[in-house]
Formats: structure tokens, C-alpha cells, sequence
């Protein structure tokens, strides 16, 4: 099964339910929210983005015990494979830290999120837009391992 982007899943699924669908994020050229980092992590791909939360319907923020608000934002770590299928995610480990340019890096509290077969983590983070945000990501899985450090432009809703 191949993945979807999140927010195209997020839409599917709330269709179905009658729900609306979130906002999809208003893209800022080539420094957009919603653009993945992407990395490899021995046979598989890891892709990190930023979403804010309250871009999420009230029933998925309900569902991932994310508090919706536009000062709060989603860290989003997905594992899969090359096809773009979910993988068994027992033995990763992730580590990921995050702030505004002129903030030290603060440890995120990871948690995983397992719906239709895939498991993601998720992580809250506090910064209002407008602004930069730093995100540093640290992933082991057995003997392999990878880092990812991005920053993403946050623009005010």
C-alpha cells in the first residue's frame, strides 16, 4: 500500500465521516510548513514535517490528544519503506528537539500514533507564527542510524 500525504489521508478520512477537512497549510515557497525532511534510516525513509494543529479537524486533534491552537504545532515523524509501505517500528528509537532561531533546542515528547496499519510520532510544539523554527531529529534503529535538522519559516495564520 502506498502512503498518501497526511493531510490528502486526513481529508479521505473525514470525508467518509461527513467531517470537514482540515485547511491544508498555505504554502511559502520553497521554506513551507508542510514540506518534508526526509531521511534514511538503513532500508528505510523516514519524512519529518510540521503541521498546526489547528490545520487538524477537532475529531483527529481529539484522536492524537493534540490541543488545537495556532501558536501550537505538530511534529510529524513517519517510518516507511521505499514503496511508501508501514514498517515494524518496535525497535526505533527517535529523539527530536526544537526552537525558535534565537531559543536553545528543547527535547520533544515523542509519542507514537498507530491508525490503519501505520505508526507515526507526534510532538507538540509551542511557537507563534510569525517565525523560524529549528527542528533537530535523532532516529536509531539496531545498528543504523540518522540525523535530520531542518528549520521551517512558521507564517502567521
Amino acid at each position: 500500500m502506498k502512503t498518501l500525504p497526511f493531510a490528502l489521508l486526513l481529508a479521505l478520512a473525514l470525508t467518509g465521516c461527513g467531517q470537514d477537512a482540515p485547511r491544508p497549510a498555505t504554502p511559502l515557497g520553497q521554506n513551507a510548513p508542510s514540506q518534508a525532511a526526509r531521511a534514511t534510516l538503513g532500508e528505510w525513509v523516514l519524512e519529518a514535517r510540521l503541521i498546526r494543529s489547528n490545520d487538524l479537524s477537532q475529531t483527529i486533534a481529539q484522536q492524537y490528544g493534540v490541543r488545537r491552537a495556532d501558536d501550537n504545532w505538530l511534529l510529524l515523524i513517519s517510518p516507511r519503506n521505499a514503496a511508501g509501505d508501514a514498517v515494524p517500528v518496535d525497535a526505533l528509537h527517535l529523539e527530536a528537539r526544537a526552537a525558535g532561531l534565537a531559543e536553545s533546542l528543547k527535547p520533544l515528547n515523542m509519542r507514537r500514533i498507530d491508525s490503519a496499519g501505520f505508526a507515526d510520532w507526534i510532538a507538540e510544539i509551542h511557537a507563534i507564527a510569525p517565525t523560524t523554527l529549528q527542528v533537530e531529529i535523532a532516529a536509531r534503529l539496531h545498528q543504523a542510524s540518522a540525523q535530520m535538522r531542518f528549520s521551517r519559516d512558521l507564517p502567521k495564520s
